[in-house]
């Protein structure tokens, strides 16, 4: 088991809704001190696609459109390093 979820996500999630993804971290301690969202340079780690949400839109859309493209080039190409290098 990756990720266990004890309440809806949902709740939070809507906090942002400006963001067409939110993605976890590989970071093992928090960023900030409210329950915003961390800050990916304090992280020190790349984005963990372990959990992604993605908000249907057109932005969305052409992302995950670039992602699939890239990891049909290259068959050695793990998913998340893909991810990460968009």
């Amino acid at each position: 088991v990756d990720t266990v979820w004890l309440r809806d996500p949902m709740p939070y999630f809507s906090n942002f809704p400006e963001a067409d993804f939110l993605v976890s971290s590989d970071t093992t301690a928090p960023t900030t001190s409210d329950n915003g969202l961390e800050l990916p340079k304090a992280a020190h780690s790349a984005a963990n696609i372990g959990v992604l949400f993605v908000r249907h839109g057109r932005n969305s859309q052409q992302v995950v459109g670039k992602w699939m493209q890239m990891l049909a080039q290259d068959d050695n190409m793990w998913d998340q390093n893909g991810f990460n290098q968009l």
